[in-house]
């Protein structure tokens, strides 16, 4: 690891649920072209902290090693494009309550032991495609049923210009 980590906390796909977002992914990549994200790859972020001193890992894990929340079932069931950047996308069409509040303890606790952040407003969503092709109608799609019971902490890592994800540990 360098004198820093480019780290986020996010929501993990489990091998089922990374499955069902392959094929919505493929099936959108169909009607708008772009780049797939890599399988292995697709999250749901909940706070982006960036540059974060190596030398402070150990210390982020510990944190979110004692954070408890109640497990809950996130509902994925609209697909979009972004224009201004081709993102290609999967989002809750309804934001439960419970996404929220996760996102905001986990700020909340970050914020406590003195870790920055990103401040920009949630805008819970999986990224499946980049450079999509803007004003394409997504397909219709099946609703993903992802049930969350744990966050993880990844690093990103650069390599030959594409983000190579690392799971540094999942919590509780």
């Amino acid at each position: 690891m360098s004198e820093v980590a480019r780290v986020f906390v996010a929501l993990w796909p489990d091998a089922a649920v990374k499955q069902q977002l392959e094929q919505v992914s493929e099936r959108l990549h169909r009607q708008c072209a772009g780049r797939l994200t890599p399988t292995d790859n697709l999250h749901l972020t909940l706070a982006f902290l960036g540059d974060t001193p190596a030398s402070r890992i150990g210390e982020l894990q510990s944190v979110l090693a004692t954070f408890q929340f109640q497990p809950f079932l996130l509902k994925l069931d609209k697909l979009g494009i972004w224009a201004g950047n081709g993102i290609g996308w999967m989002a809750p069409a309804r934001i439960p309550r419970e996404l929220n509040e996760l996102a905001d303890a986990i700020r909340l606790l970050l914020e406590k032991h003195q870790f920055f952040f990103d401040i920009k407003p949630f805008k819970p969503h999986v990224t499946l495609l980049r450079r999509a092709r803007p004003g394409r109608t997504a397909p219709a799609v099946n609703p993903v049923n992802w049930p969350v019971s744990r966050i993880a902490l990844v690093e990103s890592r650069l390599a030959n210009d594409k983000a190579q994800y690392v799971l540094l540990g999942e919590y509780p």
